[in-house]
């Protein structure tokens, strides 16, 4: 890289823009990052490849859309570079213009990288200036002095005065031009709209289109109080019919909330006037500004909440204060950024930040709301982390006039455990999901693409046909790509330099519990890593560890909770629990029905352990429906284990309960066969010493124990297993009641 000592040369079409130097004038546009070397001290130089490497591309994107024609773009040193282009009849005030337009674009381009790899932002000193030819001076020579002035120019602030912007940018907030969209949140637990963001937008064929030069500029020119009024007034007047326990979210800077004119009540005497109150309005203060006078803007905070206001922080994330200022403002709301919700899902570091987060929000009485969510991936993990609220593109686009999309999150809630769900059963092919599938050839060019597109994914498994040899992960090849020269040494290199050649692939027939294992066990690098799933050595889809590990713990807290998995029904300590206190409870007698089915293994072994399962979920609403229809409020069901249930009831419901259940059966049991089956009667199966037997459908047998006072658990099983006995020697759908007193000599039977 030259030194701005340096001669300046261009390094390519340089006749051309001689020949456009000798007849036409040029100018040239200067951007100088700040503090560049600050950032490569702390960070180091892979931070300034990357942010020098965005640059480049940022300002060659914006050259080919704003300058027709001739153009050049040359870096300098570190950090500086020069835009030289044909101006044409351009006028100092069209170049100006220029120069407005780009460096919004570009520091928010720059930061898009910096931030996520230091928390820290970048910024940008700008200039301009016009080649000239006085003195006889050459193309080279007009092009360094060009350049110094330029430099000279970015040290000095920018005169905005006479801008023809200036006068449209105040145009468009008197008029007002200003449109408002609004963006739902929505509520994960009641599938309900919380709330909507208002976001503003300038006239579409205008620059000020974009919220970031519409905002960035008034700053600048010190409009910004004036349009956020305009912003707010748009907003409440156009929200339309309102549901008085939503809220509207408004965007305020810092510095709005401490003006003196923002006190006046003018937004408080607006919102009386479409019949809404300061309960309705959340403040939403964004933390990518810093407050320096923390303590005047604190004051003006309370200021608004003693009015009724709500507060939220917007950006967590991708700003300046911090966790310690959240702590001191304590907002009813925190909204997560986008760039912690992008490949939240997939990358730990993220996904411990976000959960750190939630519980912090949590300890305080906020809500958390996850901006940015754009796949369905983010939304189930979100969900199962405890975020309350979300919004982004995958929920709902912001529209006007306000959109109310019918979103039902129980669709898009991570899957119900599976059928199987005892650890020993659960095959890993049930959290499958398809992932990417290329080829060996494909570029890691292309692959980049690949995890940047608007629908985002975080692995892509590399086949030779449908054999799965190799996995590629988007955080790993950000990290591959970060290292100094690495986009030139792999950038246009096949997938095959870059990608894990020894990924962790399962069959789909393993056991969850046991590829989990597995996964935790590699090298700490690969951790994270998505596992592979094969049928037959043929590719089927990913799981992640994640997904993986959330399972095991969903069943494992089911387990502690006492409560059966499959069924929700309440297992062996609440039912042990719940019979002694029961029997001891005076004022009621009670009995006891223990329900199991008849030639159910051989159901099993024909149709499969998932449909058996089915059979037990069945069983399951069949005795809840009989309990609530023929039963007393408190009655009690409990799931001891397989498809066998106990029913605890009051002594003269039970038999009326059996019955309900016994018509139900005889009723819908055969739905479970096949149509053959059903014409026959019967199935063939093994039994228990491996020979081939005809087995009758499966039916339900009902014994029922009367309980007395004092009566032990351990004489209430001898009582139960003589009478399940009996229950089950009778054929079809039957149930059988025992009276007998194990304190008396007599029975009734």
């Amino acid at each position: 890289m030259p030194g701005m000592n340096d001669q300046i040369t261009l390094t390519h079409r340089t006749n051309v823009a001689r020949n456009i130097f000798s007849t036409r004038q040029m100018a040239l546009l200067y951007f100088q990052l700040i503090d560049l070397h600050l950032f490569e001290n702390f960070y180091g130089p892979s931070v300034v490849f990357q942010a020098m490497e965005r640059a480049a591309k940022a300002l060659n994107s914006l050259s080919k859309e704003y300058l027709p024609g001739y153009r050049s773009i040359k870096q300098l040193d570190m950090g500086s570079y020069i835009v030289i282009f044909d101006s044409k009849k351009m006028g100092t005030q069209d170049v100006l213009n220029l120069l407005v337009k780009f460096k919004p674009v570009l520091r928010e381009e720059i930061n898009s990288t910096v931030f996520p790899l230091t928390g820290q932002k970048a910024d940008l000193a700008v200039g301009y200036s016009f080649l000239t030819s006085s003195n006889g001076n050459g193309f080279e020579d007009a092009i360094y002095k060009a350049t110094m002035d330029a430099r000279q120019a970015s040290l000095c602030k920018i005169d905005f005065n006479e801008l023809p912007l200036l006068e449209e940018l105040k145009s468009i907030i008197d008029k007002p031009e200003i449109n408002i969209l609004y963006q739902p949140i929505l509520d994960f637990k009641t599938n309900r709209i919380l709330g909507w963001e208002s976001l503003a937008r300038g006239p579409k064929d205008s620059q000020f289109f974009t919220p970031l030069a519409l905002f960035d500029f008034a700053e600048e020119t010190g409009l910004l109080f004036p349009l956020e009024r305009t912003c707010r007034e748009q907003a409440i007047k156009h929200l339309g019919d309102f549901d008085k326990t939503q809220k509207l979210f408004l965007n305020i800077h810092p510095k709005t909330l401490v003006d003196p004119k923002f006190k006046t009540g003018e937004t408080l005497r607006l919102l009386k006037k479409f019949g809404l109150s300061p309960e309705n309005v959340v403040f939403e203060i964004t933390e990518r500004h810093s407050t320096r006078n923390f303590t005047l803007f604190y004051e003006s905070l309370n200021h608004y909440r003693n009015q009724g206001y709500l507060v939220a922080v917007d950006d967590l994330g991708a700003g300046y204060n911090g966790l310690f200022s959240i702590a001191e403002i304590k907002p009813d709301f925190i909204k997560i950024d986008m760039s912690l919700t992008r490949g939240v899902e997939s990358n730990p570091a993220k996904r411990a930040l976000v959960e750190a987060i939630i519980t912090f929000a949590d300890k305080m009485d906020s809500k958390v709301i996850a901006e940015g969510i754009e796949t369905k991936s983010q939304l189930e993990a979100l969900i199962s982390m405890g975020a309350h609220f979300g919004q982004g593109y995958y929920l709902s686009r912001p529209g006007f006039p306000k959109p109310e999309p019918a979103f039902n999150f129980r669709s898009y809630l991570p899957k119900e455990l599976p059928s199987t769900k005892y650890f020993g059963r659960m095959k890993i092919q049930e959290l499958t999901e398809k992932t990417l599938m290329v080829s060996k050839e494909v570029k890691i060019s292309d692959i980049k693409k690949y995890f940047e597109e608007d629908d985002p994914i975080s692995a892509i498994v590399v086949c030779d046909g449908q054999t799965p040899v190799g996995l590629i992960m988007s955080h790993h090849l950000d990290q591959q790509l970060s290292y100094f020269y690495g986009v030139a040494l792999f950038y246009s290199r096949n997938v095959t330099h870059l990608m894990d050649s020894n990924p962790l692939i399962v069959d789909a027939d393993d056991l969850v519990e046991d590829v989990a294992n597995k996964a935790v066990k590699r090298n700490k690098y690969k951790y994270f890593d998505h596992v592979i799933v094969t049928d037959k050595n043929g590719y089927i889809g990913t799981v992640s560890v994640q997904r993986m590990l959330d399972t095991l713990t969903k069943i494992q807290v089911e387990i502690a909770k006492g409560v059966n998995p499959l069924t929700g029904l309440p297992g062996n300590a609440y039912i042990e629990n719940e019979i002694e206190t029961r029997i001891h409870k005076n004022g009621r007698k009670i009995s006891i029905i223990y329900a199991d089915l008849d030639n159910f293994k051989a159901y099993n072994d024909v149709y499969g352990f998932k449909q058996g399962d089915q059979i037990i979920q069945f069983m399951a609403k069949i005795l809840s429906w009989s309990v609530k229809r023929h039963g007393m409020e408190d009655d009690f069901i409990g799931h001891v284990g397989g498809d066998d249930f106990i029913i605890i009831t009051g002594s003269e419901k039970a038999d009326r309960i059996c019955k309900g259940i016994v018509r139900c059966f005889v009723r819908l049991c055969k739905n479970f066969y096949s149509e053959e089956d059903q014409k026959r009667g019967f199935i063939k199966a093994r039994n228990r010493d491996g020979e081939e037997k005809k087995f009758p459908m499966f039916s339900i047998s009902l014994a029922i124990v009367d309980c007395f006072e004092n009566m032990t658990l351990n004489q209430i099983s001898k009582l139960a297993a003589g009478t399940k006995k009996l229950a089950k020697s009778m054929p079809g759908n039957a149930f059988v009641r025992n009276r007998r007193n194990p304190d008396q000599n007599s029975s009734h039977t």
